[in-house]
């Protein structure tokens, strides 16, 4: 008896775990998503998400939307990749070379790449 009631407890726990972690990860892509948007950048997945697990995520800033002053907000990218694959592409943006490095310092973890006239740049 006291052994089922400890394996009833140990999966429990694990589970309210996994659901704590999944609810943590869901507000953070939300709100990832919602800076994304509101400096006109899209975000996307080739592949779809599976519960409790990491994927890929695209972020793609095409256009001259972006500035140089934005880009502290895209830090919370960081905290997405702590569990998922995160690629970051500024697509023809008015972002100097200097800019392209400052975002690849904030966001370490994460893939960054510019394309400038069709050629890619980093």
């Amino acid at each position: 008896m006291n052994r089922n009631l400890l394996m009833l407890a140990v999966v429990v726990v694990l589970a309210a775990g996994l659901t704590l972690r999944e609810m943590k990860n869901r507000a953070v892509r939300h709100e990832a998503a919602t800076v994304v948007r509101q400096l006109g950048g899209h975000t996307g997945s080739l592949v779809p998400p599976f519960p409790f697990s990491g994927h890929e995520i695209r972020i793609t800033f095409a256009g001259p939307g972006l500035s140089g002053e934005d880009l502290p907000r895209l830090r919370i990218l960081q905290q997405l990749a702590a569990r998922h694959h995160v690629g970051v592409l500024f697509r023809d943006t008015h972002l100097t070379d200097e800019d392209i490095a400052r975002v690849c310092e904030m966001l370490p973890d994460c893939s960054v790449h510019s394309i400038v006239d069709g050629e890619r740049q980093q």
